[in-house]
């Protein structure tokens, strides 16, 4: 089985604790022990909305922004992959090509960040889960799953068992979409999810028993549907 896992930033990167990235390590090691060929999608969290908050006040532009964000992602990457040890490639890949070149062999487990200006991490799981033709796509947020509202906003948003690619697509097509501020998914994600119909389920990545329960097809989080 392959999977792709993109981790949000915030889940283990808004306060640096190495015993906590080590816990997410170890239930990653035995995933991949149980037959799992597993691609880690690393996002920049807390730390790179600040940096590109800072860059903004210095007139940075989209692309510049975009570009710190990145650097703050490959930076994050570096951490968990250390954290995995030899089950990890380290130094990190930072394009497409090494990724695929990687899976030939995928004696380790992939971890990286974002690859290119005006694309979220969420994207690059996306474009990878697609490039590898992946079982399935695993988005780890700081939320149980896709909701009707924002639920850090509206106390009476409700927690979406399934929902159509379509209106997911609906949904989040009325959000911003720049540097630091995506949210779950940006459209660039969602259409890539759509033309693949890549299995895809957002689950709460603050408790890694989740992605075990979703990798052996429990019942866990919101599933896209098609």
């Amino acid at each position: 089985m392959k999977c792709v896992l993109k981790m949000g930033g915030h889940i283990l990167f808004s306060e640096l604790n190495s015993a906590k990235i080590k816990r997410y390590a170890e239930v990653m090691e035995k995933i991949v022990n149980e037959g799992v060929k597993l691609v880690i999608v690393v996002g920049g969290g807390e730390k790179a909305r600040e940096y590109i908050e800072v860059a903004r006040t210095l007139n940075a532009d989209n692309f510049r922004t975009d570009i710190i964000g990145i650097e703050v992602t490959k930076l994050n990457a570096m951490l968990f992959s250390l954290a995995l040890g030899e089950k990890a490639y380290f130094p990190i890949p930072t394009n497409l090509d090494e990724i695929l070149h990687l899976m030939q062999s995928n004696k380790k487990i992939i971890v990286l960040g974002g690859l290119m200006p005006g694309q979220s991490t969420v994207a690059v799981a996306a474009l990878i889960a697609e490039a590898i033709n992946s079982d399935l796509l695993i988005i780890a947020t700081d939320v149980e799953g896709v909701y009707t509202a924002d639920p850090k906003k509206d106390p009476q948003a409700k927690l979406l068992e399934e929902i159509h690619i379509d209106q997911l697509i609906e949904m989040m097509s009325k959000m911003e979409a720049k540097a630091g501020t995506y949210k779950l998914f940006d459209l660039t994600s969602l259409k890539i999810i759509k033309r693949s119909k890549i299995r895809t389920v957002v689950v709460n990545g603050r408790k890694p028993e989740n992605i075990v329960k979703v990798i052996k097809g429990e019942k866990c989080g919101t599933l896209i549907t098609f």
